[in-house]
Formats: C-alpha cells, sequence, structure tokens
C-alpha cells in the first residue's frame, strides 16, 4: 500500500518498493544506497528489481530519514564569496562532479566575502545537517573556523597557518613577469587586486619577485590595489595611462579588472599589444573571444574543486586534510604581442592544467 502525504498526495515509502520488488525493506535500502561498498552487499538480480521497482512508483528516497539512520545528510556546503563569480562557478562543477560521485550534492552559500557572514552560515548549515563544509573566501592573517562538529577545510584561499587545495598563485604571477620582460617590457604596472586574499596577494608578490630577480626595480612599478570589477580596473588604468611617464604593460591579477583595463586603452586611443601589453589572471572563456585576444593565466578550477571535494570526502573518513598546489598555465594572445601568437603559450607556461599539475603543497 501506498501512504498519502499532507495534501493527499501518494507518498511512496522504501517498504513500498521493498513489497513490490518482492524482498525485505533493508536489502531494498542497501540496493538504493549511494555506497558502492553497501550496494556491493545486494546481489545484482535483486538490485535490479529494487531499482525497477523504484522507478516505477515514483520513489525518492527521504534523506531527512536516512540521516537519521546514518548519522550522514549525503550533503556538503560550499562558501563562496560572490556567487556569481565565473570563477568559482567552475570550482562548484567541478567539486560537485567530485561529490556525485560518492552519492553527495552541494548546496552553496554567498557569504559576501565577510568572514562574520562566513562563520554565520557554517553554523546554519551544519544546523542543517551538512556533513562538510569547503569555504573558499578566506582572509590573510585570520585564525581557521571555530570547532563545529564537522570538517570544515579552505580551498582556493588560505588564512594561517597556510594551508588547503590552492593554485600556485605565486608561480602564475611569475610566469607573467618572465613573459614581459621577454618581450623587452620596462615601464610596468600591477593592479593587485584584494590585499587580504591569499590569490591575489600571492599573484602580485609572485610577480613582483620575479620582475626583481630578473633585474627589473621592483620599486618604480606602480602596484594599485582595489578590488577585482571591470569598472575598477578602467577607473585605474585611466589614471595611470594619464601619468607623465608612459607605462608599455600592465598585469591584472583578475580578469575582470584586466577587461576594465582594456576598456581603458581603448578611450585612449591606444591598440593592446601594439601600443600596451595587458595580461589577466584565471583565462575566462570571454578573453580568447575579444577583438584582440587577452593575454591571461589559465586555473584548472574544476580540478581544483575536485581536489578540495576529495580531501573533504577523506576527512569524513578520517583521514587528514590535505594541501595541494594546482600549476597554473599562461596562455600568450594578441594583447601582450606585437607578433600574434594562435591562442597558445607560445613557450611561456607552466605544467598544463591537468590531473598531474597537482602536488602537495611546500609552504615557506
Amino acid at each position: 500500500m501506498v501512504s498519502e502525504d499532507r495534501g493527499g498526495r501518494r507518498r511512496v515509502k522504501l517498504a513500498d518498493v521493498a513489497a513490490e520488488a518482492g524482498v525485505h525493506t533493508a536489502t531494498a535500502s542497501r540496493a538504493l544506497s549511494p555506497r558502492d561498498d553497501i550496494v556491493a552487499a545486494v546481489s545484482r538480480e535483486k538490485r535490479d528489481r529494487v531499482l525497477a521497482a523504484a522507478q516505477r512508483l515514483g520513489y525518492r528516497p527521504n534523506r531527512q530519514g536516512r540521516a537519521l539512520r546514518t548519522g550522514h545528510s549525503q550533503v556538503l556546503g560550499l562558501l563562496v564569496p560572490r556567487i556569481s563569480d565565473t570563477v568559482l562557478s567552475t570550482f562548484y562543477e567541478g567539486m560537485l562532479a567530485e561529490a556525485q560521485g560518492s552519492g553527495y550534492s552541494v548546496v552553496v552559500a554567498n557569504t559576501a566575502d565577510n568572514p562574520e557572514q562566513r562563520e554565520g552560515f557554517i553554523r546554519e548549515l551544519v544546523e542543517h545537517g551538512v556533513d562538510g563544509i569547503i569555504y573558499t573566501d578566506a582572509h590573510l592573517g585570520e585564525p581557521p573556523p571555530t570547532d563545529h562538529g564537522v570538517p570544515v577545510l579552505p580551498a582556493y584561499r588560505f588564512s594561517e597557518p597556510p594551508g588547503g587545495v590552492v593554485v600556485d598563485d605565486e608561480a602564475g604571477g611569475a610566469l607573467v613577469a618572465r613573459h614581459l620582460i621577454e618581450a623587452g617590457h620596462e615601464h610596468i604596472a600591477l593592479l593587485a587586486g584584494f590585499p587580504y586574499a591569499s590569490s591575489t596577494t600571492g599573484r602580485s608578490r609572485g610577480f613582483l619577485t620575479e620582475l626583481e630577480r630578473l633585474g627589473l626595480d621592483v620599486e618604480r612599478v606602480p602596484v594599485e590595489h582595489g578590488g577585482l570589477s571591470a569598472a575598477e580596473g578602467r577607473t585605474i588604468a585611466e589614471r595611470l595611462l594619464a601619468a607623465p611617464e608612459p607605462l608599455t604593460a600592465v598585469f591584472a591579477v583578475d580578469d575582470h579588472l584586466a577587461l576594465g583595463v582594456l576598456s581603458a586603452v581603448h578611450r585612449a586611443g591606444l591598440t593592446p599589444g601594439r601600443d600596451i601589453a595587458v595580461v589577466g589572471y584565471n583565462d575566462l572563456p570571454v578573453a580568447r573571444e575579444l577583438p584582440v585576444p587577452m593575454s591571461s593565466v589559465a586555473v584548472p578550477l574544476d580540478i581544483l574543486g575536485a581536489r578540495a571535494a576529495r580531501s573533504l570526502l577523506g576527512a569524513l573518513r578520517g583521514d587528514a586534510p590535505v594541501s595541494e598546489l594546482v600549476a597554473p598555465e599562461l596562455r600568450v594572445r594578441e594583447s601582450s604581442t606585437r607578433d600574434p601568437a594562435d591562442g597558445s603559450s607560445a613557450g611561456h607556461t607552466a605544467v598544463p592544467g591537468a590531473e598531474d599539475s597537482v602536488r602537495p603543497a611546500r609552504w615557506t
């Protein structure tokens, strides 16, 4: 018999599926488990019968009931600084794919890059029963989140002490510095973005350190901090372009900033690549579709998300959280070379954004 919910609609229970398939309720539960090790305890013939019965009856698992029985909701949380961020949407896709492969789903919350809001969302997600949380909005110098009884791990950005699954942003900044110096640039500006984020500060530090190593006087490099929007990039670039000493190159630590720089360059009657080199970071899809395709540092964010999910799932099994660096890759295009490349990295690359680009972190 199929029971009804409060609205009078037919609600299929696990017992209904078991009766339809002619098996014990416990067998039906194991056959429908998201965990492969539990499903393996049921014969293929019985599992096929249970799955067919569940499909015929339109059965949907009761997550609350399962959580009460197992102590696990099979739900993970992801906290992002801006839910509209294209970069972190790709991170989410990688995390979700890895989570779903282990029978988990992922819910997302927007912290507005505010540590107090993050702490509130952590409490709220834990109250709703998530099994673990990844947060991507860490601020430098802040302590780790308080103990909430579930794993809460950083990724993409880190605080103190350094850790988590992150991009080797210092290496990414160094790639840009080498590219610009090899192209003969000496009058270079840096749009450094947030001063509190390990991602943007790492890119800036790697860039300036490599410039200095290659012999450039970094005291003469204008360094502009601020947000990451295109509007801010345009405003800063317009001011820099109006300075007495002309610039020959700009590195913006985020593609949105770099798009604003390109807007300012266009308004000044200049041509990217010919009159001034512009390089961004994150290699958004729009970068290669611009009238003058934009050079940018590419990051395998889907791999980053997958590795973060894998670390969190390991922590749920009792494993120690991992710290890993994912290597970026510079993709040189017409915005930073007078001899336009075909979109490839033209020799200015790090390890490609693939699974073997992930390595254990060595923090210094």
